[in-house]
């Protein structure tokens, strides 16, 4: 049981480092045109929305070290499957001495962690068969990113607009299994456990510029994955039972 609920502390521990670091990524959209000039500091949508999203999986998660019911069920299968999309696609316009400053934030984070605990208590020896389970443990994560800035300005202007993808894809397994038997008693579990991560970024832009503008669009993209299968399996007999 110690053994469990470190496992899921240090999943814990990671999905929290990467949500802080998400919290940092912030934007300031500029926009100075024929002496209009419109500010926009916001922390992206789909950073709240991802939050939001992933704060009730944190709190199951937390309850399992509290809560683990022992199964009894010969056969488990768990499957967590799901997909991330994000698509910015902007238009920007500008005339002769234009300064037009576009960032594009794209952060992602997907957290599956599948948790199986079996325990068996068998003291008829007839029944040794019954401490044998079949278990299938699969995440399968995606993530697709697409940003594009395309504009049009005049002379003598300035076009700039940093975009950043960024992926972030913690897959888990963890299925601890216990049982007590008689002496002589073997038995054997088949545990199948996967992860499956695929991510695609896709990033520039086309911006037309007339004489003596200058135009930047710098791209970072980094993507992060983190895939872990942990089987624990404690089998205990209990002495003097007849054969």
């Amino acid at each position: 049981m110690i053994i469990l609920f470190s496992r899921i502390s240090y999943y814990l521990v990671i999905l929290m480092t990467k949500l802080g670091g998400m919290l940092r990524l912030r934007y300031k959209h500029v926009i100075i045109k024929a002496g209009l000039i419109m500010k926009k500091d916001t922390v992206s949508s789909n950073v709240l929305l991802m939050i939001a999203t992933m704060l009730p999986a944190i709190m199951l998660a937390a309850s399992l070290t509290l809560s683990l019911v022992p199964t009894t069920t010969a056969f488990a299968q768990e499957d967590n499957t799901g997909s991330n999309n994000q698509r910015d696609i902007h238009n920007n316009e500008g005339g002769d001495g234009s300064v037009i400053v576009d960032p594009i934030v794209q952060p992602s984070l997907d957290v599956k962690l599948n948790v199986g605990v079996n325990t068996h208590v068998i003291t008829d020896p007839a029944r040794c068969d019954e401490a044998s389970d079949e278990v299938s443990q699969e995440n399968n994560q995606g993530s697709t990113e697409e940003a594009r800035s395309d504009g049009n300005v005049g002379d003598n202007s300035v076009y700039v607009s940093p975009q950043t993808q960024t992926t972030t894809m913690v897959g888990a397994n963890l299925y601890v299994d216990t049982d007590v038997v008689p002496e002589g008693c073997n038995p054997s579990d088949t545990v199948d456990q996967g992860n499956s991560q695929a991510s695609s970024q896709v990033a520039g832009g086309d911006v037309q510029a007339g004489e003596d503008s200058k135009i930047v669009v710098p791209v970072v993209q980094s993507t992060d994955t983190i895939a872990r299968n942990d089987n624990v399996n404690t089998d205990a007999t209990i002495p003097g039972l007849p054969q």
